[in-house]
């Protein structure tokens, strides 16, 4: 890399042309084992209290880092405005040996965790919608009193059966072919739902029908303020503009 930065690449006209490995982008297992990251999401807490003190979750700050007998110094479930967790972003090495990818690279001492992106693709898509998707089914199933069918079981299967007629009026070939509460991982009411798939389409797909759900049944149709704020930021209408409505929401959502 050094080489081709330095260097270059002459060409068959004579032209020298010069490389520079600016960063690497990728889902995170593929992230942790290329920068050998000590601190990695898969080292995310899943009791209270553990034997052995997590070492962090995350590459690029120190989010889950916990000290010995239990209790994060800086707990990564802080999404507030000021996160405990912020002030330590880059101030401390993911790794104990700087990682082959980077030797040559002209990086800056400080950001060189940096230099290994996420994408939005793997984040929301098979990451943070699955917990979204989830919850907003759940949610309309519980505020729009089960949908009339007398059961959750049975508004699932509502739910499903639009789901499958939305798809269908838009010629597009359903990757998941079941809302239900195997595939929102809601067993029990006492349960917290995130979905179960492993295919990003999928995402995409119930994104576009719960917008569609949302303006069929909830928007003009009810005051209820979780469901409004469900309406509103389905993000599917944040990031493509072309299928966003008017919607205003209660000043205090």
């Amino acid at each position: 890399m050094a080489k081709l930065i330095h260097e270059g690449i002459v060409g068959e006209d004579g032209t020298r042309v010069f490389f520079l490995h600016v960063a690497t982008k990728g889902d995170l297992p593929a992230l942790a084992k290329l920068g050998n990251f000590k601190r990695t999401h898969s080292h995310v807490p899943r009791q209270p209290r553990s034997k052995k003190p997590c070492t962090g979750i995350c590459h690029l700050c120190q989010a889950g880092v916990e000290v010995a007998g239990g209790g994060s110094l800086f707990p990564f479930e802080d999404v507030s405005d000021q996160p405990s967790w912020a002030s330590t972003v880059n101030a401390t090495p993911p790794w104990d040996n700087i990682p082959p990818v980077l030797s040559g690279l002209p990086l800056d001492h400080g950001q060189k965790a940096s230099f290994f992106k996420v994408d939005f693709w793997h984040n929301w898509h098979l990451g943070v919608a699955k917990h979204w998707l989830a919850s907003s089914f759940v949610c309309l199933i519980e505020r729009l009193n089960k949908f009339e069918t007398g059961s959750v079981d049975g508004a699932f299967q509502l739910l499903t059966a639009e789901f499958l007629q939305f798809c269908k009026q838009r010629k597009m070939k359903p990757h998941m072919a079941e809302i239900s509460r195997e595939t929102m991982s809601f067993p029990t009411n006492r349960t917290c739902p995130v979905g179960r798939w492993s295919k990003g389409l999928v995402a995409t797909q119930l994104m576009r029908f719960l917008d569609n759900f949302c303006r069929q049944r909830v928007v003009g149709k009810t005051a209820d303020r979780v469901l409004l704020t469900i309406a509103a930021w389905n993000l599917f209408s944040m990031f493509f503009p072309f299928w966003s409505f008017k919607l205003t929401v209660p000043p205090s959502v």
